[in-house]
């Protein structure tokens, strides 16, 4: 058998396969017999027909035949001698055949790439000690005890402060133009009646909301300021705004007491509640640093090992991509015409994710060739019962309906996967 390959571009390869008729000659056989035994010829009784005849009348059935019983077991010796990484047959072409002089035909295929390995040991992660402070332990309980604030009436008398609710008529305008006359995007800031917001700076315009501060119910003021040149609103950027306010109905924030924050809570004592606080950053922490040094890993030998990946791998994870970015558009609520306008920029976006993605599981996988790296059935098996809450069933119920999918290759190429980031992770410096 020879077996020439000609590169097409990328991954893709022309095999072009050519067997003499020695290694055809036992799938020529079969294929007669089974016309033999099988057909029907005028004159003699089924499966005694002289062997010519055979021939001559199921000419074409028989080489049909024949080819595609070649094409499989010879593209797969081919395969096997040239010791070959197939990642996708995708077609055969120019298929001759005749008993005398045998067999050849181009298959199209999808090779894995070769490229070199880049230094793995060492890889430059800046290992981070995680710790939870007091003074982030502090934040986060008085963060929960805004969660559980409650804003009540005030007296004419009381001043805004912080944090309260307040009810406003505002009125936006640059040289006494209102600002939506200026551009009509601009309508939310412009002017509102009976606007409610929280004296809190990110919840609207800095400098509207600071001016707020210290004032009365049925109080007027007025403030100027300059919009920030990064505005949205290209007419506004930059420009000098002047903005009228009449406060209406103030309702002061008022927080829990420690008591009632434990009733809130359902915790004997703020300490216990704080210490459970603590695990728990401790634990995000913990997966963000996690998180933080899988993306130095990922980056590092993205950068240092660029060739091209499989264009039938591409196609499959663009497509992956593309469906999740869909999915999750609409949940935000974006709409199928909104996609469509920007469908240029998130083909490109996913087209680069897709070739990192591809271009990274092949990284990881000769790194762990190269180390010897295997996955066990026990850690296959742990695997498995570590998926069990996401896929809410049992682990044998979740084993069976993997394994039956034809995943367990896809399970254990993640173990492998998992177990080579975390060596690169550990010896990271």
């Amino acid at each position: 058998m020879k077996v020439e390959k000609q590169n097409i571009g990328g991954c893709r390869w022309n095999l072009i396969i050519n067997a003499d008729p020695k290694e055809c000659e036992a799938d020529y056989k079969k294929v007669l017999k089974t016309f033999n035994d099988a057909g029907r010829i005028s004159g003699f009784r089924k499966g005694k027909a002289p062997i010519e005849i055979i021939k001559k009348n199921f000419q074409r059935e028989i080489i049909q035949e024949t080819e595609k019983r070649l094409f499989r077991t010879i593209y797969q010796k081919a395969v096997d001698e040239e010791n070959l990484k197939v990642v996708a047959a995708l077609e055969v072409k120019d298929v001759i055949f005749s008993p005398e002089t045998g067999i050849v035909f181009t298959a199209v295929v999808d090779l894995e790439p070769k490229f070199s390995l880049p230094k793995y040991r060492k890889i430059p992660i800046d290992p981070r000690e995680v710790a939870v402070t007091e003074e982030e332990l502090d934040h986060y309980m008085e963060r929960m005890r805004a969660a559980f604030a409650k804003f009540e009436e005030t007296s004419a008398e009381y001043e805004i402060q912080k944090n309260d609710l307040v009810c406003m008529d505002f009125a936006g305008s640059v040289g006494g133009q209102p600002l939506k006359e200026i551009d009509p995007a601009a309508e939310a800031i412009s002017s509102k009646s009976d606007f409610w917001v929280q004296v809190d700076e990110s919840q609207f315009l800095p400098e509207v909301i600071n001016a707020a501060v210290g004032l009365t119910s049925g109080a007027e003021t007025a403030v100027e300021f300059k919009l920030p040149k990064a505005m949205p609103m290209e007419a506004l950027r930059g420009k000098k705004v002047r903005y009228e306010l009449k406060i209406k109905a103030v309702r002061k924030r008022v927080v829990p007491a420690d008591a009632e924050l434990c009733a809130q809570l359902k915790v004997e004592s703020l300490e216990e509640f704080r210490q459970d606080a603590r695990s728990k950053m401790a634990e995000v922490a913990n997966q963000e640093e996690q998180y933080r040094r899988k993306q130095a890993v990922t980056e590092y030998l993205l950068n240092k090992a660029t060739f091209e990946v499989p264009e039938s791998e591409m196609k499959e994870a663009v497509n992956n991509i593309l469906e999740q970015m869909k999915r999750e558009a609409q949940q935000r609520g974006v709409k199928s015409e909104e996609l469509a306008a920007q469908r240029d920029e998130i083909l490109q976006s996913a087209t680069a994710s897709a070739t990192n993605q591809v271009r990274f599981k092949y990284i990881i996988r000769e790194i762990a060739r190269a180390e010897g790296i295997e996955a066990s059935d026990e850690e296959v098996d742990e695997k498995i019962q570590s998926m069990t809450s996401e896929y809410k069933m049992d682990a044998e119920e979740l084993r069976k309906r993997l394994f039956e999918g034809g995943h367990q290759d896809v399970l254990k190429e993640q173990v492998v996967f998992d177990k080579t980031m975390e060596l690169l992770i550990a010896e990271g410096k």
